[in-house]
């Protein structure tokens, strides 16, 4: 079989038996959808192009983690508009922070810019107290990394990076502009090398190794920065990508090492996930929970230490140990505010295993995760959305994908009040359509008859979603027809629900519960999937999904 005749589920599974051109289809399938979600966060095309790249390459990398194959599309477009985010908070500035210092430091020995030096002490004011002291002894008082370890208690390690992380505050507290026209011209131009490394992405690697080579040697001849640094771990996570000679143990630990310096939480995570990917459950459990949390918890790494504790909850549920799963899902419940999809995926995490723990694995599939959804004048969109699965994932099913799930993909919108019937919207590439087909319609619930609802159709090539909303009510009714090589008719069908009618589409209140039945068209199997609100903040609500599917 052609890889373009295959199904995402199809070219996923090669992928990952690493398969690179089951891989390849994957890009050249969802490439321009990616771009898309990329342009909703910049503007500049190379950027747009990075984001897409850098995607692809953490897709690869976390493929394993993919528990749903068909949602591949969706998946990389919400790591493209991570990448994207990431790409505009890091550009503001590109002049680091001792150059600064040793600027206002000269300053200062003069008697003059006395202004600078009390804004930059009161910038540094604004650090919690460990990194406070840090910077202050080491900037304002002369003292040597060694001397301040030596003075507060710590490891050198821990005040390196002190430094490291206070300084990636106050250069988006402090908006250091200060231009460095050479240096900014080598960074520019070795982007550029890196950027041109993508050519080999889908086709042949004959040159690639002298051209990575170079790049490489050209970013290590550079002067030790933060700067050189990003550049060489951002080179290098191409070549260990693209080149399996350069997928070692040595590489991996190499650019371990500098995401520490960097405090790069975001490339840390990925590159602890490469170290323990292809362990079982037992020894998954041991590598994280005995030396991943502890080598988060050393620096203070927050982020870090709350992605890892997923794939930990995860690995001890697989290995039985349903009791300190749940511990670890309800941590993040009470460290993580109730507004982050995180708190959401927990809660639902939490409901998995009590609701399953005692179930038949082999006949039972569950999804549980986090949503946000926000309103933006007439419109509601979909915003940040991950899901967790469990179980025999062979039970899984395009109905107990989310309630969203394919209708959100014509820029994130749901609903637009503003539209009349008949109105039409369609997705930047192209591939998708949005219909506000009619209103007024009498909509069957199991609860009776829903008067005055509207129906909206998402239309694809292979796929058509029709949602039926009620004012005040929310959604009621979700169809999906899949055609091609895997066609499904299934439908989301309200069961119960209890939502503070606000005069929305889509009700936005703490507590709001939506209970529905999934209709499979197939008796052998039963399920439902729930969503409840459990923060709303101004237009903004996050909500928590729970879904679970059991053969009879």
């Amino acid at each position: 079989m052609r890889y373009s005749e295959m199904t995402d589920t199809g070219l996923v599974e090669a992928s990952r038996r690493d398969d690179c051109e089951a891989f390849e289809e994957l890009v050249v399938r969802y490439h321009r959808m990616a771009l898309a979600a990329a342009y909703r966060t910049v503007s500049s095309p190379a950027d747009a192009e990075d984001a897409v790249q850098d995607a692809f390459i953490a897709a690869w990398l976390k493929l394993d983690t993919l528990r749903e194959p068909s949602k591949f599309g969706a998946w990389v477009c919400r790591i493209t508009k991570n990448k994207a985010k990431k790409l505009v908070m890091n550009a503001p500035d590109r002049v680091s922070f001792e150059e600064l210092c040793e600027t206002i430091g000269e300053n200062m020995g003069g008697g003059t810019d006395s202004d600078a030096e009390e804004t930059l002490r009161m910038t540094v004011g604004t650090l919690s107290a460990p990194f406070r002291e840090t910077v202050t002894l080491h900037y304002f008082d002369g003292y040597s990394v060694k001397e301040i370890a030596a003075r507060t208690g710590v490891s050198e390690g821990t005040v390196k990076w002190r430094l490291s992380e206070a300084r990636n505050r106050l250069r988006k507290e402090y908006g250091m502009n200060r231009e460095n026209n050479i240096n900014n011209e080598i960074v520019r131009t070795i982007n550029e090398k890196i950027r041109a490394l993508r050519k080999y992405f889908r086709h042949d690697m004959t040159n690639f190794r002298p051209e990575y080579d170079n790049i490489i040697a050209e970013i290590e001849a550079m002067a030790a920065s933060e700067e050189r640094d990003a550049l060489l771990l951002r080179a290098k996570f191409r070549g260990y990508f693209y080149d399996p000679e350069l997928k070692t143990p040595e590489n991996l630990a190499e650019m371990k090492e500098i995401a520490v310096r960097l405090g790069d939480e975001e490339s840390l995570f990925i590159l602890c996930e490469e170290e323990y990917r292809f362990l079982g459950d037992a020894e998954r459990v041991t590598k994280i929970r005995d030396e991943l949390l502890p080598f988060a918890d050393a620096h203070g790494w927050k982020n870090l230490r709350a992605d890892l504790e997923f794939d930990l909850a995860q690995a001890l549920h697989d290995c039985g140990e349903y009791d300190e799963a749940r511990a670890y899902f309800v941590r993040v419940t009470e460290n993580e505010p109730a507004d982050t999809v995180r708190h959401g995926i927990a809660k639902g995490g939490i409901r998995a295993i009590d609701d399953l723990r005692d179930a038949d694995h082999d006949h039972c599939f569950t999804s549980f995760g986090g949503y946000g959804y926000e309103r933006r004048g007439t419109e509601l969109l979909s915003g940040d959305y991950r899901c967790f699965n469990m179980y025999n994932f062979d039970l899984q099913f395009y109905a107990a994908c989310g309630l969203f799930y394919n209708y959100e993909l014509v820029g994130h919108l749901l609903h637009d009040c503003a539209m009349k019937a008949g109105d039409r919207v369609t997705s930047e590439t192209g591939d998708y359509t949005l219909t506000f087909v009619r209103a007024g319609l009498d909509v069957a619930w199991d609860g009776g008859i829903m008067k005055g609802c509207e129906e909206w159709v998402m239309q694809s090539s292979d796929i058509r979603t029709a949602v039926y909303w009620k004012r005040g009510a929310g959604i009621i009714r979700e169809e999906i027809e899949r055609t091609g090589r895997n066609p499904e008719h299934s439908a989301l069908i309200l069961h119960d629900y209890a939502a503070a009618d606000d005069g929305t589409m889509m009700p936005f209140a703490v507590g709001n519960r939506w209970v529905y039945r999934i209709d499979l068209h197939n008796e052998r199997f039963t399920g439902t999937t729930e969503y409840e609100v459990l923060a709303v903040s101004g237009d903004s609500a996050n909500l928590t999904e729970f879904t679970k599917v059991f053969e009879t």
